[in-house]
């Protein structure tokens, strides 16, 4: 005891086992400094979001998901007291998380699950068993002996100096590295691994029914039934060639004179639909074009009227109808000449120069009811009374005379509208990547793991992604151009990472003690006059410094993820993943190792042996900051994650200088998703530091249980509350997490072979060796076990499924989780084809979300759900319309609503009746609802959807469904599945929309003669771009 004692007063002496300028020795109270103020900050952010969720007005921040339009509430959300979230959150079910959010969460839910029961498990045998015998060998909790100068303890002072006091009753003194000490290491070795290849094993067993039973219940999606081709050779790519491939490979003696289709499809992968994709050529320019066009018009118009339109007061704007004005910016102004474009033609001068500018449509202008309406509604424009603000003007060019800023706005808008829809009728030139949707599930399983080519650089197959995951961009590189890619990514992350290593190792280097006392000696000084801020600047700044580095470097890694030329975004995400942890394993678990390279390159040098006692010297000597860093991560920075600052200051900052149209607004409210590649390589590093340190430091095990433990509670809440994940990887980051975590029990296994090495106990290295070596293989093993069922559905049960004799499992899998259908509307709605977009709807006086924000998945298009035929976005994407400012509701004062108001109500209401009016007797609809969806070929030339799940032809894919009479696909019984949700995912063919370039091909339809084989000397249906 004495001893001890005299080792806490021996403080200000180097320690010459440690490595010049090694952060080694981290003095004061640098464990009560460093859990105070995780606590603080942790237990400060957990109230305010306490508080702050249960505000109105904050529901779009911390409860966005709940505002998504299609949301049914779940029992989970009925909540609204201070504490009241917590144990329905904890309380639902995994499953009911599958069946809410999807199954990455759920998969992410079980990982972080797991790792809370693992270390919590480990941390009862490590305090019942371990500390004991460490208090009993060296009278401290550590597994190491305490340094001769430094403040090593983990408890706090009261505990530290009186548990040897407690021990040494009972205890035989005993020499530093008895027999006991040591072999109870190589035991809870043994204990640990076996513990986590148990718990692994069980997560395997728990993800696989979850990804099978999830991907059997959706078994009549699109994306389920659909396999991506690439690398097409040259007289496949088009429809109908390839479809005849596949529907010629017959797996079965068919009769092929047979008419009964079902008997001859059943010996084939039956096709459904085919989709080559094109290379969209100027598309992506005149779409930027327009889509900025169109931002400039909007912010033109709401700088001019305001947003919203104020109605009454001094400002109040009169004569203002949005509707009409829009109509007018898509036609053109009616009452202007018709010699603009033509003088604009044969003289080369902007016919707006000249006045007001002008895009006429010579077929409207030929319609006297055109002509009709626009004398009528010709004054509303000039009707628009701004008191005491002018209509914009602006100068084309130098020295041109001034014209209407908003006219001007207006024909540049028309003319990228133009160009984008001329182009979107011509020719372009198919690539090698095609999507094949079957007519069931087994077709598509089947079809995506055999081999279908001679040549192993052509046709490869593999299941598709959802239509919404697809990076547009990358789909069409070529073999050659992914290849350069990943070498110049790899050779890039090499340098980020070498270049990542400078200030990280300049910065513990600088916050070492020594070099404190070198570089500054009189912050030295101050520092040792208060222990606690010693103890801060020693281990909590550096930490937090860390944790700020490692924060940074997903941006960049995101990047190179995207250049890397992957072609789903969750494949980018999973990239991501790889990178960021082998980042962080370098820049955080080797980063003391780097700040002694000098030193370990001389001990190379001298005797290449001592590389491997070296490294088990510094690990331990690092104990202290990784203690520091896993408290930190659990106690401050996971609570600290339900305010959502990463959202909420960018936000800020938008609403304030950057949001001012209604489309601002609304995607400015719009759900955030949750990046897969962040979450999983932070969650890996915990795993990895507290496993590697469990048996060092013994007090590292409870921090990492409740960093596991809170990271369950905050995403399950996320989930549930506030992310939208607009796709499904199908669960595929869980086979590279195993991996990972299997990564860090070895590097577990190899730290503690290197202790023994050093403890010169080489009877315990030899017993080291059949632990690695079973590990290695139990590893493998398990992975080549699981992984095919994680990558692709078992088809067993797949054809169970198409013959509708399959549904038992699934019912099993609801029994028990009760959710209904409308709640799990925005999980299973991604895979509807109705096209309509999900998107916030909260309540906002500066958007009334009259159209679907614009999409992250190609710029320039709604987003309207995606393409459900795997159409191009650029070529059947909706494009956007001008979306004006909307008219300010009246104050609710009970004062009568002034007649200037009323007048401009009225005269809204007569022009929409008057062109709803108009637009049916153009179209030929009966308003009696005799002849109720007839219309003739004169409709309008632009018509406007109603609704932006039912856009026209023009901008639509395909939109024939599983349910055409002539591709219906078998499915599980309708009573155990409560298939009347497939009326909500499924829509029934209409041959009248399909566009007629580029859409899907349909080999059973009437007209479509199938002829075999599609070989290289027939022609294929390529197009070259026009």
């Amino acid at each position: 005891m004495d001893s001890y004692i005299q080792m806490l007063a021996d403080s200000d002496q180097d320690n010459p086992g440690l490595p010049p300028g090694q952060l080694g020795k981290y003095q004061g109270p640098w464990f009560s400094t460093q859990l105070t103020l995780s606590l603080t900050v942790g237990l400060a952010s957990f109230l305010v979001f306490c508080w702050l969720r249960r505000y109105e007005r904050f529901k779009v921040l911390y409860k966005p998901r709940t505002l998504l339009k299609g949301f049914s509430p779940h029992e989970v959300h009925d909540h609204k007291s201070f504490f009241g979230w917590i144990l329905p959150t904890l309380k639902t079910s995994e499953f009911v998380v599958l069946q809410l959010v999807g199954l990455d969460a759920a998969v992410l839910l079980s990982f972080l699950r797991t790792g809370f029961y693992f270390f919590l498990t480990c941390s009862i045998l490590a305090f019942a068993v371990l500390v004991p015998i460490n208090y009993r060998d060296h009278g401290t909790s550590e597994g190491v002996p305490p340094p001769t100068n430094g403040t090593s303890s983990f408890l706090p002072s009261a505990i530290s100096s009186t548990a040897p006091l407690v021990i040494s009753t009972f205890k035989p003194h005993l020499k530093h590295g008895s027999t006991v000490y040591l072999f109870s290491h190589l035991a809870f070795t043994y204990i640990f691994t076996i513990l986590a290849l148990v718990f692994l094993n069980r997560n395997w067993k728990r993800y696989i029914p979850l990804r099978q039973l999830f991907s059997l219940e959706l078994a009549q999606s699109i994306p389920a039934r659909t396999v991506m081709v690439t690398s097409l050779p040259p007289h496949l790519r088009s429809e109908r060639s390839l479809a005849e491939y596949f529907e010629n490979i017959r797996l079965g003696e068919v009769d092929s004179s047979s008419r009964d289709r079902d008997a001859r499809d059943s010996g084939c992968l039956a096709v459904e639909s085919v989709v080559v994709t094109r290379a969209i050529g100027s598309m992506r320019e005149l779409l930027e074009r327009r889509t900025s066009a169109l931002a400039t018009l909007e912010k033109a118009w709401t700088k001019y009227l305001g947003n919203p339109v104020p109605v009454e007061g001094k400002k109040a704007v009169s004569g203002y109808d949005r509707e009409a004005e829009v109509e007018t910016i898509l036609r053109g102004a009616v009452d202007a000449p018709d010699a603009g474009r033509e003088e604009e033609e044969q003289t080369g001068r902007d016919p707006s120069s000249n006045g007001r500018l002008i895009d006429v449509d010579d077929d409207e202008q030929e319609d006297p009811e055109e002509d009709l309406e626009a004398q009528l509604l010709s004054r509303v424009k000039s009707a628009i009374s701004t008191p005491g603000r002018k209509r914009p003007t602006l100068r084309p060019h130098w020295f041109a005379k001034k014209v209407d800023a908003l006219d001007y706005y207006a024909e540049q808008f028309r003319r990228a509208d133009e160009a984008v829809r001329k182009r979107r009728k011509g020719k372009f030139r198919p690539t090698g990547v095609a999507f094949v949707t079957f007519q069931t599930i087994a077709s598509a399983q089947v079809a995506a793991q055999v081999v279908h080519y001679p040549s192993a650089t052509e046709f490869h197959t593999e299941l598709a992604p959802e239509p919404r995951d697809i990076h547009w961009f990358n789909l069409n590189l070529s073999a050659s151009s992914v290849f350069i890619r990943q070498v110049l990514v790899i050779l890039t992350l090499l340098i980020l990472l070498s270049v990542w290593s400078v200030p990280v190792a300049a910065l513990a280097t600088l916050l070492s003690w020594e070099t404190i006392q070198d570089v500054a000696p009189r912050l030295a000084d101050l520092l040792g006059r208060s222990p606690r801020l010693r103890g801060f600047v020693q281990t909590t700044l550096p930490s937090l410094a860390m944790v700020a580095f490692n924060n940074v470097l997903p941006m960049f890694l995101e990047a190179l993820s995207i250049f890397q030329g992957l072609p789903a975004r969750s494949w980018i995400e999973l990239s991501q993943l790889k990178k960021y942890h082998i980042s962080l394993l370098f820049t955080t678990l080797f980063v003391f190792i780097t700040t002694s390279t000098y030193t370990l390159l001389r001990d190379i040098s001298e005797s290449p042996a001592k590389v491997l006692d070296k490294l088990a010297t510094t690990l331990p000597d690092s104990r202290n900051f990784f203690v520091s860093y896993v408290m930190l991560a659990g106690l401050a920075i996971m609570p600290l994650q339900l305010l959502e600052l990463a959202t909420v200051i960018p936000r800020l900052f938008y609403q304030m200088f950057l949001t001012s149209t209604p489309r601002d607004h609304a995607e400015l409210n719009a759900p955030t998703s949750l990046n897969l590649g962040v979450v999983y390589p932070q969650a890996l590093l915990i795993w990895t530091i507290g496993l590697t340190y469990s048996i060092i430091t013994p007090l590292i095990l409870p921090f990492a249980t409740l960093y596991f433990g809170l990271a369950y509670l905050t995403y399950k809440y996320r989930f549930l509350f506030v992310f939208y994940r607009p796709y499904e990887s199908r669960g595929q980051a869980w086979p590279l997490a195993y991996n990972r975590v299997g990564l860090g029990l070895l590097i577990f296994q190899v730290f503690m072979l290197g202790f023994f090495t050093v403890r010169k106990a080489f009877l315990l290295v030899v017993l080291m060796v059949p632990l690695l070596a079973s590990t290695v293989y139990t590893i493998w093993r398990l992975y080549r076990t699981y992984v095919p069922l994680s990558r692709f559905v078992n088809l067993s049960q797949a054809c169970e499924v198409a013959n509708g004799t399959g549904a038992d499992d699934i019912v099993k899998l609801r029994k028990g989780h009760p959710v209904t259908r409308s709640q799990t509307h925005l999980n299973r709605g991604r895979y509807g084809h109705k096209g309509e977009g999900v998107y916030a709807v909260a309540k906002n006086p500066h958007t009334d979300y009259s159209q679907p924000p614009l999409s992250e998945m190609y710029p320039g298009v709604l987003n309207t759900g995606g393409p459900a035929r795997y159409g191009h976005p650029a070529l059947f994407g909706a494009l956007p319309e001008p979306w004006l400012p909307a008219l300010a509701e009246p104050k609710e004062t009970g004062a009568e609503v002034p007649q200037a108001v009323k007048d401009a109500l009225l005269v809204v209401d007569l022009r929409r009746g008057w062109r709803n009016l108009k637009r049916a007797a153009k179209q030929g609809i009966n308003l009696g609802g005799d002849n109720e969806g007839e219309s003739s070929e004169g409709g309008r030339r632009r018509p406007r959807a109603t609704s932006w799940g039912s856009m026209p032809s023009e901008e639509d894919p395909s939109r024939a469904w599983r349910g055409s009479e002539s591709s219906a696909a078998p499915s599980p019984r309708r009573e155990d599945l409560l298939s009347d949700e497939e009326d909500d995912l499924d829509e029934e063919d209409e041959h009248g929309n399909i566009p007629a370039r580029y859409s899907s091909f349909f080999p059973h339809r009437p007209g479509h003669n199938i002829h075999f084989p599609p070989t290289p000397g027939n022609a294929s249906e390529t197009e070259d771009e026009g």
